[in-house]
């Protein structure tokens, strides 16, 4: 599943401007540097994670400056109020359905005794765009990693989040194993009839 950005809110850049694509990834790998407690260095860092570097101008290093400390603190005050286990940075899961599976990456697994916290960065602009429906757009990506996650140990809730760096907003959803198993039938129905439609597609 695509993580790092989504053409669903943002227009194409101009020539001058670093790609939202490339943006996203910058925004990811930074995060996940700083909660490793990796020093970054904004002068060096990153030019060597972006494929066009000289795109990198002062109000580009400025803004992702900006959204690395909002996604970094955000990651940090959920995790300092909670027992964690363990955590992980893109962690990739995979949900086996009877009619295929799908895999995708989570950008900041936290774990509890008792729960799963399921962090994704978004970079996207939202301009006049409504946050709630911009939200559950996302969601839907968030819901498939939880059913992938049930797999393994079904006795754990899950919160879904959704770190919207640009807007510093985080939009936070408690699941239960019930909303986890509607939304693991409707998958498998999706599947199914994509698994059809290419069929039909083939003859």
């Amino acid at each position: 599943m695509e993580t790092e950005h989504s053409s669903f809110l943002d227009e194409p850049p101009s020539t001058e401007e670093l790609a939202p694509t490339q943006f996203g990834t910058a925004v990811h790998r930074l995060c996940e540097l700083s909660l490793v407690g990796s020093t970054i260095d904004w002068s060096i860092t990153p030019a060597q994670i972006v494929d066009t570097p000289g795109r990198l101008s002062p109000t580009v290093i400025e803004d992702l400056q900006n959204q690395v400390q909002y996604g970094v603190s955000d990651i940090q005050q959920l995790e300092a109020k909670l027992p964690v286990q363990t955590t992980y940075d893109e962690y990739q899961v995979r949900l086996e359905l009877p009619t295929g599976q799908i895999v995708g990456d989570i950008d900041h697994l936290t774990v509890t005794d008792d729960c799963y916290y399921i962090s994704d960065y978004k970079t996207d602009t939202l301009r006049d765009r409504d946050l709630e429906t911009v939200a559950e757009h996302y969601f839907v990506q968030l819901y498939v990693y939880a059913c992938a996650l049930s797999q393994a140990d079904s006795t754990r809730d899950c919160v879904l989040r959704l770190i919207f760096t640009t807007a510093e907003t985080t939009e936070e959803k408690t699941v239960s194993s019930d909303e986890i198993n509607e939304w693991r039938e409707r998958l498998t129905r999706v599947l199914a009839q994509d698994s059809a439609n290419g069929r039909a597609s083939e003859q």
